[in-house]
């Protein structure tokens, strides 16, 4: 049971009921980026290990920390604030700021070298931005410079599909 505080969406439930005190998990689920289906198992799994504790009132099931979980938190925060090590900040913050969007743009580009280089659009290129348009049509970006490099994306793929078929 350990294991669920090592895990992402563990330590990140952990750390958003020590900073809002009790939560639903629709609330969190939203915060955390989580499926309710997912954060339901890992709360559960901390209420059976006593670091949650949750209280229903009507329909809604609200999640606490206990005072395990509280020393817990403590404990992950100043975990948290003793990492110094700067290449690792640095990765991280370099992962953290390249989303989905800013790789699918990467990756047409590669596609677009791929097609100054041979001449013409492959069939492999074909069905790797068909797949880039796919994943790019689910998103769902809140932000209006997100908003945009999505609509530059689908904009650049149909004018590579479309270049084609001319």
């Amino acid at each position: 049971m350990s294991k669920l505080i090592f895990q992402k969406i563990g330590t990140g439930l952990i750390l958003y009921l020590n900073e809002k005190k009790n939560s639903n998990i629709s609330e969190i689920g939203r915060n955390l980026q989580a499926s309710y289906s997912h954060l339901f198992n890992v709360a559960k799994g901390l209420e059976e290990i006593e670091i949650i504790k949750s209280e229903k009132t009507g329909r809604e099931k609200k999640l606490i920390l206990t005072e395990k979980g509280l020393r817990i938190a403590k404990l992950i925060e100043e975990i948290k604030a003793n990492i110094e090590d700067k290449d690792y900040k640095e990765s991280e913050e370099k992962y953290m700021l390249t989303g989905k969007l800013e790789r699918y743009n990467l990756r047409i580009n590669k596609v677009l070298d791929e097609i100054e280089e041979k001449g013409k659009v492959l069939p492999k290129s074909a069905r790797v931005l068909g797949r880039i348009k796919y994943l790019t049509l689910k998103t769902r970006p809140k932000d209006i410079e997100k908003v945009q490099l999505r609509h530059e994306i689908l904009k650049n793929i149909e004018s590579i599909i479309g270049g084609e078929k001319n």
